[in-house]
């Protein structure tokens, strides 16, 4: 597949400062409630978005219990090892990391990284950008209004419109729970 390139959109790197402060590390949603593409069209998207998220380590908390060895953690590496994973261990999520890494779909990828002596989180935003909007999409009364134009060498194959609640709070364990951008 042909390379994406470097993004910048915000929103992976909001996930991932909201990961580490909220302390859930791993998760889809954030602790206010929000999910990857409410993130990615607030901080100014416009395409489609995917979401990888890897992270680890323990909270101060964790690392004052009886047999819990915490040492400072090396950043670079860590990165390193998650990737490596999301690439080539990732069995446990249906291969959903790999499949987003190398997909078509997406031109573009948007990488935040929080971290502390002790946790890291690592979070990719991968989207594509096949369209600009001649109107930006806006709901009035009740009728949503769109006026999307394709990009040179891309056409619009379908639309589809989701309907999600309001976001609510989540704890750090409902997050870790949740593992899909499912409703809840």
């Amino acid at each position: 597949v042909p390379p994406v390139a470097l993004g910048t959109n915000d929103s992976a790197q909001i996930h991932a400062e909201d990961a580490l402060s909220s302390g859930y590390l791993v998760g889809h949603w954030t602790a206010d409630g929000r999910k990857p593409y409410m993130l990615y069209r607030q901080a100014g998207g416009t395409g489609i978005v995917a979401e990888n998220a890897a992270g680890g380590g323990f909270t101060p908390a964790e690392c004052q219990k009886p047999r819990v060895v915490c040492g400072l953690i090396d950043a670079e590496a860590n990165i390193a090892d998650h990737q490596w994973g999301m690439m080539y261990d990732d069995a446990h999520a249906d291969w959903g990391h790999r499949d987003t890494i190398i997909s078509s779909n997406y031109d573009t990828v948007n990488i935040g990284i929080a971290f502390d002596d002790h946790r890291l989180a690592l979070y990719q935003h991968f989207e594509y950008n096949g369209v600009a909007y001649v109107e930006e999409p806006v709901l009035d009364g009740g009728l949503l209004r769109l006026r999307p134009r394709p990009l040179d060498g891309y056409a619009i194959g379908n639309i589809a419109v989701y309907y999600d609640p309001s976001p609510t709070p989540k704890l750090p364990s409902e997050i870790e729970r949740l593992t899909s951008y499912c409703t809840g």
